[in-house]
């Protein structure tokens, strides 16, 4: 990122849509509720400002946030919903994953009556806003 430092520019990242391929997915029925969806620390190469993030998801509402623990205290805690899903397409987050590298992955159950869900990667982008493709 030429010495930005991405929690000052979470601008500069998006998700990256994966080759999954999940239409055959069945999605369970929306009722309301508090659930949160734990994720992974990242411990990529991709993103270096992101080391020692955790990642979580509220599963309902489909918020993102991450934050650091050093073991005492909480700290750089962020709310990265609009910042990955300006257009807030991602649809109940069920889960997290992690590659062999560590980089950090979001599923989605999708709505809509055939709940074609997705498999997102967190990417850093080029451009001044996030997408989401």
């Amino acid at each position: 990122m030429h010495g930005r430092d991405i929690l000052h520019r979470p601008d500069r990242l998006r998700l990256q849509r994966s080759d999954t391929d999940t239409a055959n997915q069945r999605v369970p029925a929306r009722e309301p509720c508090q659930s949160i969806t734990g994720g992974y620390v990242y411990r990529g190469c991709a993103l270096p400002e992101l080391y020692g993030q955790y990642f979580f998801a509220e599963y309902c509402t489909s918020q993102i946030w991450s934050f650091r623990y050093n073991g005492a205290t909480k700290s750089d805690s962020i709310e990265w919903t609009t910042t990955l899903d300006p257009l807030g397409n991602i649809d109940r987050i069920p889960s997290f994953g992690q590659d062999h590298l560590g980089e950090l992955y979001l599923c989605e159950y999708g709505g809509g009556a055939l709940g074609q869900g997705a498999v997102y990667k967190i990417v850093q982008t080029q451009w001044s806003t996030a997408t989401v493709i």
